[in-house]
């Protein structure tokens, strides 16, 4: 931590966790295949050089007991002091699916605060469906802010490259989600997603917890 307070990218880690293929809809196995590899892609472009360790679990390693194993290394490596989690999962409310299965964000939570420096948990984002329910918890669980999608979402091809620039370049949070989730694109790819047969599509974000916070920030 350098003499302002701030952290830099040797002291931070990332993890990223994606798997939509698994639990989505067969005949959009296509579009989930390309989004489970290109969104890891796009993170690793953009994040990968401002982290110390990019942790991928994608496909098949993207387990419920992968994710828990990584965290806790990372929280007991003593110089990092800040760890930023990505998920890209099928979600429902208050239920998150990994490869091997559906966990209620409830006993994630209670895994969360298991981890003996839960403390250096920072940033979470989700482009899982209903990510406002699971942020909730998983803010509970130690993370020290989250966001996700009231319902449905389906805007994460214009809102998550955004964010990731945004978060990137230093900005709030709050800012970077700001940024991507505006109703010019939202709204018509939540239209295209109810006709699609996603009845419930609402992309619109909610955080939860401290939206001040930045890459930089220490924890």
């Amino acid at each position: 931590m350098n003499s302002e307070g701030s952290i830099t990218s040797n002291e931070r880690a990332l993890v990223v966790v994606s798997n939509l293929v698994t639990h989505g809809r067969s005949d959009l196995r296509w579009l989930y295949q390309f989004i489970e590899h290109s969104g890891v892609k796009l993170t690793d472009m953009i994040l990968g050089s401002r982290y110390r360790h990019f942790h991928k679990l994608v496909g098949e390693p993207a387990t419920l007991t992968n994710f828990l194993t990584t965290l806790a290394a990372l929280t007991n490596e003593d110089s990092l002091q800040a760890i930023d989690v990505i998920l890209h999962l099928h979600g429902d409310e208050k239920v998150l699916f990994f490869e091997d299965g559906e966990y209620s964000t409830e006993s994630i939570k209670q895994e969360l605060l298991e981890l003996n420096h839960r403390h250096k948990l920072r940033m979470l984002y989700s482009t899982g469906c209903y990510g406002k329910h699971h942020a909730v918890d998983l803010v509970a669980g130690g993370f020290k802010v989250a966001c996700g999608a009231i319902a449905t979402n389906a805007n994460a091809a214009t809102e998550y490259p955004t964010f990731l620039t945004l978060w990137a370049a230093g900005s709030k949070f709050k800012e970077a989600i700001a940024a991507g989730d505006i109703a010019l694109t939202r709204i018509p790819q939540d239209r295209a997603a109810k006709a699609m047969g996603f009845a419930d599509a609402d992309s619109t974000k909610t955080i939860i917890g401290d939206g001040n916070l930045t890459i930089k920030s220490g924890v």
